[in-house]
């Protein structure tokens, strides 16, 4: 049997919030055995034996001829809710970055559609120019500008379907 004032000290007792060290005064079965009923959903955090687990206390004096004659606590484990709280948060951040994912790569997507299909058009007419005989030098170098454009717009698009990917893996992990 541990004393209850000695529980922050044997057992590692903090603040599951803030993980600042409980003192002995604010221990729930010290607090109940000065007549406080304790019914906080306030957790706890114990560190008995390296093996850390979220708690929560409540406790109520034990009243005999109207003075407090003991106390008893309710010590529940809330590790496990703690843990299912993570992933679900977890999860949702996953599904909005998902969701975000898919509307920049659906908005990209769209002005992009646009630029390729103006340079193809544009390449096509400086081919059909270039076959011409007495063309001007500086058709050439446009015609390597709209090739390195095409290259450009060409990566764009592995991006756009790289964040699809990303959107599509965020939905998966929901399932």
């Amino acid at each position: 049997r541990v004393p209850a004032r000695q529980w922050p000290e044997r057992f590692g007792l903090a603040f599951g919030d803030s993980m600042a060290k409980v003192t002995p005064e604010q221990v729930p079965l010290v607090r109940a055995l000065a007549g406080e009923v304790v019914d906080d959903r306030q957790p706890f955090y114990l560190d008995a034996g390296g093996d850390g687990k979220h708690v929560t206390i409540s406790a109520r004096p034990l009243e005999k001829d109207g003075t407090v004659s003991g106390a008893v606590a309710v010590v529940r484990d809330i590790t496990e809710e703690r843990a299912t709280q993570t992933r679900l948060l977890v999860a949702d951040r996953l599904a909005s970055i998902g969701m975000l994912a898919a509307g920049v790569a659906h908005e990209i997507n769209n002005p992009l559609a646009a630029v390729v299909a103006n340079l193809e058009l544009a390449s096509d007419g400086l081919r059909k120019l270039l076959a011409k005989p007495d063309v001007p030098p500086e058709l050439r170098e446009i015609t390597k500008m709209l090739g390195e454009a095409n290259e450009a717009s060409t990566r764009v698009r592995r991006i756009v379907t790289d964040l699809r990917g990303l959107a599509r893996a965020g939905a998966d992990s929901l399932d």
